[in-house]
C-alpha cells in the first residue's frame, strides 16, 4: 500500500536542511600530469550563511582500483586545493552541511591525470582469449625513456587465481578454467616508484573443443511487398555438427521461423516498417553459443514502391525558465500524430544548458518538454497533449520551437527514524539502509539513492523529500552479512513487491531482517543482451511449486555488477524460476530460459532445482530489446486478483503487487513495460497509436492477456483494470525433475544411477570434469523415476552432471574410483 505516514516530531523543532551548491566546478592547475593539483571551486547556496561549512568528496580510480567517495576536505570557503594526485581518475562532489544538517550533492564532476612521462608506456596489445587445457601465456612489451637505467616491477592488481607475471612482464596461467575475467596489470619504475603505468583488459578463457567462429553470414532481404510471400533462409558459420536450433526473437504477425532450418516465411498484408530478430543456437560442451541477426523489412504496395521515409527536417529550440535561465538538464520529445506504419512514431532527445535539435520525418507533431527540475509541459504553454500546439515539419526546413517553463517548487523535508533489528528485536549495528526513488512506471531510479547506517544500536535517522515516491532497504554489513538477509520495507524479499513510501508527514519506518539460511549451496546468474554483453540490473530468485511438492524458500533479491552477474548462495533447496530486470529500459525484463532469450510469462520459464550443494553453472537469463512504437498514449489500471485463501470471501478483490505489465504493438515488438506497486496500481505513459496486445504477468497466477486501442485524438489515455486467477499447485506443469534426487551408487566405478521421483521421460545430461571441460553428453530416459547412465569410459575423479529438458535444469555431483 502507498503509506500514510504518521507524524512523530514536530518538524519546526528540525533545523532546515541547507540548500545545495551552486556552479560546482573542478580544474587541473598546470599540467594534467602526475602529480598534479586540482582546484575545487562553488557558489552558496541562497541561504547559506557564516555558519555554513563544506564538504567535498572525492572517489578515484588508480591502477585500476576504486574507492566509494570519502570526504577529503570540510572548509568554510567555497574553494579546495587538493596537491600532489597521481595518475588516475577522479571524481568529487560538494555539500553544504549547517548543524547537522547536510544538503543534497552537487553534480559529480570528473577529471583524468594522465602519467608524467609520456615516453614511459604499454607498446603491446595483450592477447584476450585462451582455451581450457591450453597454458594461457602473453609478454607485455613497454617503452621507456632512453636515460633510464634501472628496473620495473611488475604486479596482477586483478587477474584469477593461478595466474602469474615475472620480473620481465611474462603472464602464464598454467590451467585457465573457462570464463571472462577483467586483468590489470602495472609496471613501475623501480627507481621511481610513484610513476606506475596501467594496462587493463578483459581476458575471455573457452572451451578448447568450441570454435569461436559462430555468427550467420547470410544478408536478408529487407524488402517485402504486399501478396508476394517473403522468404529467407539464413546461413550459419559453425564447426560443429551438435544440433542448431533457431528462434524468433521478435518480427511481425504471420512471420514463422523453422527451429530446425532457420527457413523463415511470411505474406505481408500491410505497407509499413517491419523489425526482424532472430538467433541461432547451439550448445557445445559446456558453452551455449548464440549468435543474432537482425534487420528492417520495409513492405511496400508493390515492388516498384517508394522507399521509406527519412528523417529529413530539423527541429531546434532552447528551454528557458521564467527568469531567461537556461534549465540545466531535461528531455524534449516529438510525438508524431499520423498513424502509419512506415517508420518511428516519436522522437526524443536529451538537452543541456537549455540547448537542444532533433531530425525527424516529415509530419505533424506534438512537443513535449519533461525534466526533474520543471513542470511538464507541452509546446505551446500546455499543460496537456490535447491542449498542445500542432507543428507541422516539412522536408529540409528547420523549425526553432522555444519553450518557458515553470520550476518545481523546493522540496520539503520530513524526518525519517527507524532501525534495523533482528528477529529477537536486537539492534544490527552499521546497516546500511538505502531509500531508492521510484518512477511513476514502477521501475527504479539507481541514481537516485540516498543512504544512511545505523548506529551501534541498529538505530538510524535521516530527512528525505516530501511527495518523492521511493522503496526503503535494509542492507546488512561487515559480520552480519553472514548472519541476516537484507530485506526492503515492509518485510519483502522480492524488489518487485517492495512497499511504495511517500512521505507527506515525519514518520518512523523499521526494518526487521530474517537470519540468513545456512545451506551450502547455491548458483550463479547473469543479465546479458542478445549479443551476450552483460546488463547491469537486478536477478530475482522466485521460489516455486513444481506440481508435486509445495513451494519452498523466499524470494531474493540480487543486484548485478557492472558485468551483469550476481551468485545466490544459502537457498531453501526446492524449485525457483529467475527473474532478470535491467537498469536500462532499452531492455524488457525477463524470465531465464535454458533454451536462449528471456520469457515474458512464468509459465515458460525453465525451472532451477537446488539441492544441497553449489550449482556449478553459470544461468545466463538473455533480455530482448524495447524496439515497439512510442509515443504519449498512457495505459494505466488495477490489477486485482480473486479471493483465493480460506479467509477470503470468495468475490473479494485483493490488489496485486509486483505484477509486470508489457504492452506489444502490431509488429509484435514490445513498447513499453511497467510494474504495479503494492495497490496494484500500474501505469505505462510511452505508447504510440494503435492496436496493442496486453500481457499481464505474476508468478503463481494465470497469464492474463487483452487487446486494447489509442488513438491520440479518441483514446489517448485508456483505462483497463484487470482481475488474475489464482494458479493451484495442481495446475502447474509437471514436466520438471523437483528439488529432489539421489545419485548412486556415489562414488560409482562403471554405472551411475540418478533417482528423479517426480519425473518419466527423455532429458540431455552433459557431464563435465573438474575443470569444466564436458567429457559425454547424451540423451537418457528415465523410467519410474530412475536414469541411468555409463561412465565406464571416464577415468577415476570427480565430476559435476547436469540434467536438462524444456523446463527445468538440475546440477549434482559425483566421483568415480577404479
Amino acid at each position: 500500500m502507498i503509506i500514510a505516514l504518521l507524524a512523530i516530531a514536530s518538524f519546526a523543532n528540525l533545523m532546515a536542511i541547507p540548500g545545495t551548491p551552486t556552479n560546482f566546478n573542478v580544474t587541473i592547475e598546470g599540467a594534467d600530469t602526475a602529480p598534479a593539483t586540482i582546484i575545487a571551486t562553488w557558489k552558496p547556496a541562497q541561504d547559506a550563511d557564516s555558519n555554513t561549512q563544506y564538504l567535498v568528496y572525492m572517489a578515484t580510480t588508480i591502477n585500476g582500483v576504486l574507492t566509494d567517495f570519502k570526504v577529503i576536505a570540510d572548509p568554510r570557503g567555497t574553494k579546495c586545493v587538493k596537491q600532489g594526485l597521481a595518475a588516475g581518475t577522479y571524481k568529487l562532489y560538494v555539500t553544504a552541511k549547517n548543524s547537522g544538517s547536510e544538503s543534497l550533492p552537487t553534480e559529480k564532476k570528473m577529471i583524468v591525470i594522465k602519467e608524467a612521462n609520456s615516453l614511459f608506456k604499454f607498446i603491446s596489445e595483450p592477447l584476450k582469449t585462451g582455451y581450457t587445457g591450453i597454458a594461457y601465456q602473453d609478454i607485455a612489451k613497454i617503452s621507456v625513456p632512453s636515460d633510464y637505467k634501472g628496473g620495473f616491477a611488475w604486479a596482477l592488481v586483478k587477474s584469477p587465481d593461478g595466474m602469474t607475471i615475472n620480473n620481465d612482464g611474462k603472464i602464464e596461467w598454467k590451467s585457465p578454467i573457462a570464463g571472462v575475467y577483467q586483468i590489470v596489470l602495472t609496471c613501475a619504475m623501480t627507481d621511481a616508484p610513484k610513476t606506475i603505468i596501467t594496462q587493463l583488459f578483459e581476458l575471455k578463457i573457452s572451451d578448447k573443443n568450441v570454435e569461436q567462429k559462430f555468427s550467420i553470414i547470410s544478408k536478408p532481404s529487407t524488402t517485402g511487398c504486399i501478396n508476394k510471400e517473403y522468404i529467407y533462409e539464413p546461413k550459419l558459420q559453425t564447426m560443429y555438427s551438435t544440433t542448431v536450433v533457431w528462434k524468433l526473437i521478435s518480427g511481425p504477425d504471420g512471420l514463422t521461423i523453422n527451429p530446425s532450418t532457420g527457413r523463415i516465411t511470411w505474406a505481408p498484408k500491410n505497407i509499413g516498417e517491419y523489425k526482424v530478430i532472430i538467433a541461432a543456437i547451439q550448445i557445445i560442451g559446456n558453452d551455449t553459443l548464440i549468435t543474432d541477426q537482425s534487420w528492417i523489412i520495409n513492405v511496400k504496395e508493390n515492388c516498384e514502391g517508394s522507399d521509406k521515409p527519412q528523417p529529413c527536417a530539423m527541429l531546434v529550440g532552447y528551454v528557458k525558465d521564467a527568469n531567461g535561465q537556461p534549465i540545466a538538464s531535461g528531455t524534449v520529445k516529438a510525438i508524431r500524430l499520423e498513424k502509419d506504419n512506415l517508420g518511428q512514431s516519436s522522437y526524443t532527445v536529451a538537452f543541456k544548458m537549455g540547448q537542444w535539435s532533433m531530425k525527424v520525418r516529415e509530419g505533424s507533431y506534438k512537443i513535449l518538454f519533461t525534466g526533474e527540475s520543471f513542470i511538464e509541459e507541452w509546446y505551446k504553454d500546455a499543460k496537456e497533449m490535447s491542449l498542445a500546439q500542432i507543428m507541422v515539419a516539412t522536408c529540409n526546413n528547420t523549425y526553432e520551437i522555444p519553450a518557458i517553463v515553470e520550476l518545481k517548487k523546493k522540496a520539503k523535508y520530513w524526518l525519517v527514524e527507524g532501525s534495523v533489528k533482528n528477529s529477537k528485536g536486537e539492534g544490527i549495528p552499521n546497516s546500511l539502509v538505502q531509500f531508492i526513488g521510484k518512477n511513476p512506471n514502477g521501475s527504479t531510479k539507481e541514481n537516485v539513492i540516498i543512504s544512511v547506517k545505523t548506529d551501534n544500536t541498529g538505530n538510524y535517522r535521516i530527512e528525505l523529500p516530501e511527495n518523492y515516491a521511493m522503496i526503503a532497504l535494509a542492507i546488512p554489513t561487515g559480520d552480519y552479512s553472514a548472519l541476516y538477509l537484507q530485506s526492503y520495507f515492509d518485510g519483502k524479499q522480492n524488489m518487485a513487491e517492495a512497499t511504495t513510501i511517500v512521505l507527506t508527514q515525519n514518520t518512523n519506518i523499521n526494518f526487521v531482517l530474517q537470519d540468513k539460511p545456512v545451506f551450502k549451496n547455491g548458483f550463479a546468474a547473469s543479465l546479458k543482451d542478445t549479443s551476450g554483453k552483460g546488463l547491469f540490473g537486478k536477478i530475482i530468485a522466485l521460489p516455486i511449486a513444481n506440481g508435486k511438492e509445495p513451494k519452498k524458500g523466499i524470494a531474493r533479491t540480487l543486484n548485478t555488477d557492472l558485468e551483469g552477474n550476481a551468485v545466490f548462495n544459502n537457498l531453501e533447496p526446492g524449485e525457483y524460476v529467475l527473474f532478470g530486470i535491467p537498469d536500462t529500459r532499452y531492455y524488457a525484463p525477463g524470465y531465464y530460459t535454458s533454451s536462449g532469450f528471456a520469457a515474458k510469462k512464468w509459465q515458460n520459464a525453465t525451472r532451477i532445482s537446488v539441492g544441497d550443494n553449489m550449482i556449478a553453472i553459470v544461468f545466463d537469463i538473455r533480455l530482448v530489446p524495447v524496439l515497439g512504437k512510442k509515443g504519449a498514449a498512457k495505459l494505466d489500471g488495477i490489477i486485482n486478483k480473486k479471493g483465493t485463501f480460506k479467509t477470503d470471501s470468495p468475490l473479494t478483490e485483493l490488489s496485486v503487487g509486483g505484477a509486470f505489465i508489457y504492452a506489444v504493438d502490431e509488429n509484435n515488438e514490445i513498447s513499453d513495460y511497467c510494474l504495479s506497486d503494492d495497490n496494484g496500481v500500474y501505469s505505462i505513459d510511452e505508447l504510440g497509436q494503435g492496436l496493442f496486445t496486453l500481457i499481464a504477468d505474476k508468478i503463481d497466477f494465470e497469464g492474463y492477456q487483452s487487446v486494447i486501442t489509442t488513438d491520440y485524438s479518441t483514446i489517448p489515455n485508456v483505462v483497463k483494470n484487470i482481475t488474475l486467477n489464482s494458479n493451484s499447485v495442481s495446475d502447474v506443469q509437471e514436466n520438471v525433475f523437483g528439488s529432489s534426487f539421489t545419485v548412486y551408487p556415489n562414488p560409482t566405478t562403471s554405472i551411475l544411477s540418478i533417482a528423479l521421483p517426480h519425473y518419466n521421460g527423455q532429458a540431455t545430461i552433459q557431464i563435465f570434469s573438474s575443470l569444466g571441460i564436458i567429457n559425454a553428453e547424451q540423451i537418457i530416459e528415465c523410467q519410474n523415476g530412475v536414469a541411468q547412465v555409463s561412465v565406464q569410459d571416464l577415468p577415476a575423479g570427480s565430476y559435476t552432471f547436469r540434467i536438462m529438458n524444456n523446463q527445468s535444469v538440475i546440477t549434482g555431483q559425483f566421483i568415480i574410483i577404479r
